[in-house]
Formats: structure tokens, sequence, C-alpha cells
């Protein structure tokens, strides 16, 4: 039998039984909206209590029940297959009967309502990926809305990144309720959702409160699981959003999955930071992700050869020590060259022998598009790709499961992969592929332009896109990623000798800094840009962002003093109008750091010259 939308089957049913609404609610013990809205198609996967309440209602025999409870099953995944969350597995799991029973016990409570943030960490090529793609499987059979999203090093500097693919794919299956949000609307086009820098921290908690709005909305008819892989890439801003997510969807149908490798990071870094702080308010669940044990590498190898002799896999268990990526390599050189191949030791050895068995053309492919990262659009390959007969190493290369076709571009089969290639490369034939790849971006595209060029050792074309690119993020309230993007600047503009660009740098550096509590560096930098030789324009905006600094650090005292001295400088009778506007907002700064002080007759004289200042215009 073809099968029946759940809207059109429950109400063919409702009046088959010849009840109304209203009566079909009170028999099921329902409400008489939950049924107007299941009849109506706004929620098409109702819980499973919901279902047993709508069989009894309507007294349905046992096959009639499970009818309508397979109608109401969401719809079939998309066919996409590949070694990449949101993607169906490509290979058998293994051996991980430990760590699925316990995100499936997750998976279980938040669909009875209690939110979980879970994140699976272990080292490069463990199987974190495979782990978190079983779960996505798991989620979606259960009816949950799910979305995946994914990091990558060369895309880390554009805030928000996985958030836009999250988002993205939200849409796709309920495209209204971000539709009827402007702040996200508005990122999903590529904008700022506010005013700009100086209503960051309100602007930034609006943004926050959306994305957590829409998925508590979603998760109001349906269970949601959100996942992102590869969190120890993640830009600062999409680290905060998972933060707020977990710390405010506890009490909802929201599944919170990241992946993450177990490696050291600073603890002045957004990541590190921001998971000691879920970890002390316990709020995260870490899972770790071991390696497998010699029955589980057996039963790995069985399952991609089942014709492997013992002796070969006792001779992969030995080689592979457990790294499931690296017994995927090594089955599949045996696959290629016979059981009497050696099996290669270590992910470089493994992937460059796999490489080198589909031809030097292409070796070169797959070298230009590493530079572009895990994953990248079409277009990007066709800008840095000058292999003659494109389509035909494509499709070898695609048989050989290296790259695999993804919505609109490709992906490599493992992170490992792309990064084993991009590492062997000459350090020559490296810049040249990111020069070649930053020509071809579009313009919108600045921080990722920025990066490749920085790569590519163009530091006078990489200078721009770098400071719009922190600019950029700074609109967009992603403080760490316009840290990072000015003080790639910085060095570059200190390395350059443009000490116009140094100064500009300096004060935007400066200012981030202040945004996020980091006073003292802050104003350091701020002092290095106030002494640079810069106009009175320039300087009075300078000097106002050190009155700001000193304000939120307590040290208005000190911070009065020196506008004091620089206005005695700076306020002269023939001031233009940038000026005298500049000047003016310096005074203002100026009343209110003696008004901290509670000197408020000296704070109304400044206040009277930013009057008069403004009366001259």
């Amino acid at each position: 039998m073809a099968p029946v939308q759940f809207a059109q089957l429950l109400k063919r049913l409702r009046e088959r039984a010849d009840l109304t609404q209203e009566e079909l609610a009170a028999r099921a013990g329902l409400g008489v909206n939950t049924i107007g809205n299941l009849e109506r198609g706004v929620n098409r996967t109702p819980q499973r209590s919901t279902l047993l309440k709508l069989s009894d209602g309507l007294g349905l025999d046992e096959e009639e029940a499970a009818t309508l409870a397979a109608a109401a099953r969401p719809p079939a995944r998309r066919d996409v297959v590949g070694g990449f969350l949101g993607a169906r597995p490509t290979s058998p799991l293994v051996g991980r009967d430990r760590e699925m029973e316990r995100l499936l016990a997750a998976t279980a409570a938040v669909e009875e309502g209690e939110g979980r943030l879970l994140l699976v960490v272990g080292e490069a090529g463990i199987g974190k990926t495979r782990l978190a793609q079983e779960v996505s499987v798991h989620a979606w059979e259960r009816g949950f809305l799910v979305a995946a999203g994914r990091c990558y090093e060369g895309r880390r500097g554009i805030p928000y990144f996985p958030l836009l693919e999250l988002l993205g794919q939200i849409q796709e299956v309920a495209p209204g309720p971000i539709d009827g949000r402007p702040d996200l609307a508005t990122l999903l086009a590529g904008e700022a959702p506010g005013p700009g820098p100086a209503d960051a921290q309100r602007e930034s908690l609006r943004l926050l409160r959306a994305t957590t709005e829409l998925v508590k909305d979603l998760a109001a008819t349906r269970p949601v699981a959100l996942l992102i892989d590869d969190l120890h890439w993640a830009d600062g801003a999409t680290i905060g959003v998972l933060a707020h997510l977990a710390r405010h969807t506890r009490g909802d149908r929201v599944l919170l999955l990241a992946t993450s490798r177990d490696v050291e990071h600073p603890r002045d870094q957004p990541l590190p930071r921001t998971l000691h702080e879920l970890d002390r308010e316990r709020l995260i669940e870490r899972i770790p992700c071991g390696r497998l044990g010699a029955a589980a590498t057996v039963e790995l190898v069985e399952d991609l050869l089942p014709t492997a002799s013992a002796d070969l896999r006792s001779r992969i268990v030995e080689q592979t020590d457990g790294n499931p990526f690296f017994v995927v390599e090594a089955v599949r050189a045996v696959a290629e060259h016979g059981e009497e191949a050696p099996i290669p030791a270590g992910v470089r050895a493994a992937v460059l022998d796999r490489v080198e068995s589909i031809g030097p053309r292409a070796r070169s492919l797959l070298e230009a598009a590493s530079v572009l990262g895990p994953a990248f659009p079409v277009g990007d390959l066709l800008g840095v790709a000058t292999t003659a007969d494109l389509d035909a190493v494509l499709a070898a290369v695609e048989a050989d499961r290296v790259l695999r076709q993804t919505d609109g571009g490709y992906s490599f089969d493992h992170a490992l992969t792309q990064q084993t290639l991009y590492t062997e490369m000459s350090a020559r034939r490296r810049r040249d592929l990111h020069l070649a790849a930053a020509a071809q971006l579009e313009p919108p595209r600045i921080a990722e332009i920025g990066w490749h060029l920085m790569r590519g050792g163009d530091d006078e074309g990489a200078l721009p896109h770098l400071i719009r690119a922190g600019e950029r993020a700074e609109a967009l309230f992603a403080n760490d990623e316009a840290s990072g993007h000015y003080g790639d600047a910085l060095a570059i503009a200190e390395r350059l000798g443009d000490a116009e660009a140094t100064a500009t740098v300096l004060g935007r550096l400066g200012g981030t800094l202040v945004t996020v509590a980091r006073y003292d560096e802050g104003l350091a930098l701020l002092e290095r840009a106030a002494d640079s030789d810069l106009d009175t324009t320039r300087l009075a905006q300078i000097e106002r962002r050190i009155a700001e600094a000193h304000f939120r650090r307590g040290t208005s005292t000190q911070g009065a003093e020196r506008m004091r001295e620089r206005l005695a400088m700076l306020d002269r009778p023939d001031l233009d109008p940038a000026a005298a506007d500049a000047v003016a907002g310096l005074y203002g700064a100026l009343a209110r750091l003696r008004f901290a002080r509670l000197e408020y007759d000296r704070c109304l004289d400044a206040a009277r010259r930013v009057a008069e200042l403004a009366s001259d215009e």
C-alpha cells in the first residue's frame, strides 16, 4: 500500500469513527489543539504515547494502529553516504557497546524531556564521528529532528560556521520558525543581526536567545538532536551558542552532541574555558572513545574483509594498535594488493600508499583539494584544480572513496586523509595552491580569502582582508574570532612596517580585548595605538576607547587624569566637524569617569563642553 501522510490518515480515521475533533480529544485524553495541529500537519511526528492514546480513542485494531504509527515516522533520510557527521555510515560499528549504551540512555532521557549535552572525545581516527553517526541514525529513527554541523581548521575564523550549517538544515524541514526570527534570518543571509559593536553585549544576547527559543519551540513538537563534529576547531561564537543551549534546554527534548579530539588547549582559549565552566555546572557528559581491543579489531576486519585469513587478521591487529581508521586503511591495502602486501604502519603511510595506487594525476587533484579543508564546495575545487580530464580523475578518486560527493560539494573520507596530503606537499606548492584558492573566492568570504592569502605568503593582500574579517566578526559579537583576525593582521602590519595599518589594528584589537574583559592587554595595545602618529580625530577615538577600558577596569581616577591631559592638547578652536565630534565623544567619556568618582560638578562641566561642541557644528 502506498504511504499515506499522517495528517490525512488521522482525519480519515476520525471521520470513519464519526467523531469531531473535540470528541476524539476527549476520548484520547488529548487537547483539541493537539488534534487540530496533527490534522493540519503542524506536528507530523507525534510521540509514541500520543499515538497510543489516538489508537485507543479511535478504537483501532492492532493492524490499523501499526499503520497509523508507520505514517507518523519521519521521512526517509537523504541518501548521503560518507564518513562525515550527517551522512549515512559506510562501515560497521564494532566494539562500542559501552559507549552506545551511555549515548542511547541519554537519547531516551531526551525523549522524556531531559536535555543533554554529550561530548565524545578521543584521538584522531579513533571513530568519534562514526559513533556519533550511529546516534544520529538512532535519533532519526526515533522521530528526532536531526541537524549536523562540522568545524574545519580553515574556517574556524568564520563566526558561527557550524551553526549556519545547522540552521540551514533546520530551515529545510521547518522554514517558518526561522523566517519569523529576524536575527537568525539575517545571520543566515550573511549579515550582522544587530546595529553594531556599540551594543555588542545586548545584541549578542539577543542572538543567543533567538537560537535557544528556536530550538525550544522545535522541541515542543518533536525531539531535536543537534550534532557538531570536530569541536576542537570550532569558533568561539559557536562554542558560546552551544554553552547557552546547554544551560537553557535542560528541561526540553534537546540532544546536543559534539565530538572533539582529546588534546590539551591553553586554558584561556574558548573551548577549554567553556568546557571547564560546563563541567563545574554539571551540564556536560564526556564519553571517552578509546582504541579497540584485539577481539573488536578482529571483528572489524572480518566485517570489512570476510575472506581474511587468521594470519592476516593477526597482522592487522598488531600493526594498527586498535585505531579503526588504520584498520580500514590496512584492509583497503590488502584488498588492492593481496594478503602478502605490507600493511601500512601509521596514517601517513596508509594514506600515501592508497593515493599512490590511484595515480599521479589523482594525487595532484587531492593535494589541491586538501588546501580547501576536509569539505568544500564544487566551485572551490574547480578554482584550484589544474588537472586535465578533471571529470575522469574525480571519478577515479570517488571510486576509491578518497573523496565523496556531498550536497553541493565534496568531502574527504577522513580529516586525517586531508591533513596528511596537505602536510606532505612542498611548501612552495602549498603556497601556490593557497593563492589560487584565494583568487577564485567571492568577496563575501573575506575570512577565508584572508586565511588563504596569509598561508600563501601574500602579506600585503592578506592584511586588508584580515582587518575586514575582524570587523565583521566584531559586528557579529564573535570577539574571539575578531581577536584572532586582528592578531594576524597586527603581525603582518608590523612585518610590513605599515605604521598606519599597525595603529588601526592596535586600536581594533585593544578595543576587542577590553570588550571581553582582558583589560590590561587591551589597554597596553590601545596606549601603543595612541602613541602613533595620528590625526586629531583618530587619536580622540582611540583615547575614548582607553577611557572605556579604565571605566570597566575600575581605574576611573587614572582614566580621568589621562583624559584631562589629552583634552588639554586636543580641544582647539580650529577643529573640523569630524574632529569636533570625536573630541565631544572624549568629553562624554570623561564625564562618565567623573560620575563614577562621584565628582558630579566636574562631570557637568565635561557634559557642558559636549553640548558646546555639538552646537558649534
